[in-house]
Order: C-alpha cells, then structure tokens, then sequence
C-alpha cells in the first residue's frame, strides 16, 4: 500500500502540477483548484468506478478491482457509504478537485484510469 501512495504522489508531482494549469488555460476555466469548495459531480462516480481499493469495503471485503463499480455506488453514482463511519479511509481522504474531476465525467474517468494504470504494479 505504501509503495502505491508513493507512486501516486510521485505522479502528482511530476506530471500533474503543470499539466491541469495548461487545460483550465485553455478551456478559460477559472483557477481554483484542489479547494474544499469543489463539490463531487453529480451521477459521476468516477471515484468509485475506475480505481482499485485495496483496503477492505463493507460487502467487498477484498477491496474492488479497477474499472468495477463499487457495491456502494447508488442508482445515482452517489455513495452510499459518504459520511459513514465503515467507509474506508482511503475513500474519506479522496477529495473532489478540478485536477481529478474536470468538467465532465468522461474527463474524470479517463484520468482516474489513467492514474490508476499508471500505479498499479
């Protein structure tokens, strides 16, 4: 699990930082990101689709694979577990962000299975 945050941090640092200034230029986005403001997208779950959890899930207690909608994931693609004391904390410390999220879900699964292709052994 360490080895995966590192990689992860590894990647934001070298290859993210610059790369979302240049889009949010480009689509005249204001700059704003990675705030507390940023609110997750509705009937999106990109989050909770695209990347692995290793860690244990309430129901999934081998965590989920990459690209499988996680059992929590309601008719919305809203967690069901959000605010929930048994969500995993890998889940509680993921934050929506420009960075993450784009302006769209398409642009927030691509990157999600970006990144996840990117860190994964």
């Amino acid at each position: 699990m360490f080895n995966r945050v590192k990689n992860l941090a590894r990647y934001f640092t070298l290859n993210l930082l610059l790369s979302p200034i240049k889009f949010i230029k480009q689509q005249q986005i204001p700059l704003n990101p990675m705030t507390d403001s940023f609110k997750c997208r509705k009937n999106c779950g990109a989050c909770c689709i695209a990347p692995s959890i290793s860690s244990t899930i309430p129901s999934m207690p081998n965590g989920k694979p990459a690209g499988i909608a996680c059992f929590h994931l309601d008719e919305n693609f809203q967690c069901k577990l959000l605010g929930n004391a048994s969500r995993p904390l890998v889940c509680s410390r993921l934050k929506p962000c420009f960075e993450m999220c784009g302006t769209n879900r398409d642009q927030a699964m691509d990157y999600l299975t970006q990144l996840e292709q990117l860190t994964s052994n």
